[in-house]
C-alpha cells in the first residue's frame, strides 16, 4: 500500500489532487456494501383492500352506520362498562327475536379478511346471542352462536371461513338473544384487532331507591328503564291533560278492540317479592267498564290477571297486593287488557311499592286477585 504523503509536502498541481480525488471515489465504490433487494413484508400484504377494518371504536367509524331490525334500544357512547378508550356500545333487546347490525356504506367480499373480532360484555349468566353476516338483499351468509361471561369482557375471534362466499357483505349483525339484559360491545374489526390494553372496569351500578321510596313506572311520563307498547287497535298517549289526578300529566288509553293489549316493558326484570304492592289512580268515563291487569315474566309468561272495574268517574286510588301474584319469575311485563268498552281510561302516579313502605295512598282500595283458570 502507498504510504501517505507527509503533511510537510506542499500539493500545489491540480493533476496530483485531481488524483488522489479519484482514488477517494474509486474505493468508497469498492467498500460500500450492495443493499439487498426490497420485498414485500407480511404486515403490507394483507387480504384484500384492506388488511385490518375498524368498525367501533369509541363510536361508530367513518364507512360504517348502525341500525335494527325489532324493539331495539341502542347507546353508542355507553360510559360503563368500557373495555377500551372512553366509550362501549350499548345493546338492550325488547324482544328475543330483535336484531341489531352494523352496515357498512361499501359491500366487501367475505375473502377481503381471514376473520372479524370484538370484545363483548354480558349481564346475565348463561347468555347467548347470535353472529351473522348478511349481504345487500338481507341474505344470511352463517349464523355462529356467543355464549356470553356475566360482567366480564369476553375477546371474539370469528373465522371469516365460516360463513359462505359472497363479495356483497353489508350487514354485520348480532341477533336473537336468550335475555334481554343489556350487552355492551367494543372494538369491533374485521380482521385481527392490534393488542390493546383493558381500561380497569366495573359494572355499571344497579341503583337501588332509597328505602320506603316507590319505583316510579309512570308520572307526568313513562319511567327511563320502562316502554309502553301496544298490540292490536288500541292506542296511548303518556302526555293527556284530558283528566289529570297529580302532576300535569296522565296516561290516557283508548282500545278500539276488546282483545287489543297495552302494556309496560322493564328493562330491568325484578322480583316481585321485593315489592308490597302495585299502585296507581284510575279514572273511567263508562260506569261498569272492565278491564284486566296481569303481571307477566320473559315471554309473556303470565305471573297473575286482576279483574279491575270502573264504579264512578272520578279517580279511585287502587293498590293491588303483590304477594297474591306468583313469583315464579321476575315481572318484566305489566299488561292492561280485555276492556269491555272502547271508552277511555286514565292512568295516573304508577308505581311499586317498597315491601318495608307504608301504603302510598290512604284510603285506597285493595282489590283481591283470583288466580287466572
Amino acid at each position: 500500500m502507498k504510504k501517505p504523503l507527509p503533511n510537510s509536502i506542499h500539493q500545489s498541481k491540480s493533476s496530483v489532487v485531481g488524483f488522489f480525488v479519484l482514488l477517494l471515489l474509486f474505493l468508497a465504490v469498492i467498500l460500500l456494501p450492495t443493499a439487498p433487494a426490497q420485498t414485500a413484508s407480511p404486515e403490507t400484504t394483507g387480504k384484500g383492500p384492506a388488511a385490518q377494518n375498524l368498525i367501533y371504536s369509541d363510536g361508530v367509524q367513518s364507512g360504517w352506520s348502525f341500525d335494527d331490525i325489532g324493539f331495539v334500544d341502542t347507546n353508542e357512547f355507553a360510559s360503563a362498562p368500557v373495555f377500551a378508550g372512553i366509550h362501549s356500545f350499548e345493546v338492550i333487546y325488547q324482544t328475543t327475536f330483535s336484531r341489531f347490525h352494523f352496515v357498512a356504506d361499501s359491500v366487501f367480499s367475505v375473502s377481503d379478511y381471514d376473520s372479524i373480532s370484538f370484545h363483548i360484555f354480558g349481564s346475565d349468566a348463561s347468555q347467548t346471542l347470535s353472529f351473522e353476516l348478511l349481504d345487500e338483499g338481507f341474505n344470511s351468509l352463517g349464523v355462529v352462536s356467543i355464549p356470553l361471561v356475566a360482567n366480564t369482557w369476553t375477546p371474539v375471534t370469528i373465522q371469516t371461513s365460516e360463513f359462505a362466499p359472497s363479495n356483497q357483505v353489508k350487514y354485520v349483525q348480532f341477533n336473537n338473544p336468550s335475555t334481554l339484559s343489556p350487552i355492551y360491545l367494543d372494538n369491533v374489526f374485521l380482521g385481527d384487532p392490534d393488542p390493546v390494553t383493558p381500561t380497569p372496569t366495573t359494572p355499571p351500578p344497579t341503583a337501588t331507591p332509597a328505602p320506603n321510596t316507590p319505583k316510579v313506572i309512570y308520572e307526568d311520563a313513562v319511567a327511563v328503564d320502562w316502554t309502553l307498547q301496544n298490540v292490536g287497535s288500541a292506542t296511548s298517549n303518556p302526555n293527556s291533560t284530558t283528566h289529570v289526578f297529580a302532576g300535569t300529566q296522565a296516561l290516557e288509553l283508548e282500545f278500539a278492540d276488546t282483545s287489543a293489549v297495552i302494556f309496560f316493558q322493564t328493562a330491568n326484570p325484578f322480583d316481585p317479592k321485593q315489592y308490597s304492592s302495585i299502585n296507581f289512580a284510575l279514572k273511567g268515563n263508562d260506569v261498569g267498564q272492565t278491564f284486566s291487569l296481569e303481571l307477566a315474566a320473559e315471554r309473556f309468561v303470565s305471573l297473575n290477571t286482576v279483574s279491575i272495574e270502573i264504579t264512578d268517574t272520578s279517580w279511585n286510588q287502587i293498590a293491588l297486593d303483590m304477594d297474591q301474584f306468583r313469583d315464579t319469575g321476575d315481572v318484566e311485563y305489566i299488561l292492561i287488557r280485555d276492556v269491555s268498552s272502547s271508552s277511555p281510561i286514565y292512568i295516573d302516579n304508577l308505581n311499586l311499592n317498597f315491601t318495608e313502605a307504608p301504603p302510598l295512598f290512604s284510603n285506597t282500595i285493595f282489590l283481591p286477585v283470583a288466580l287466572k283458570e
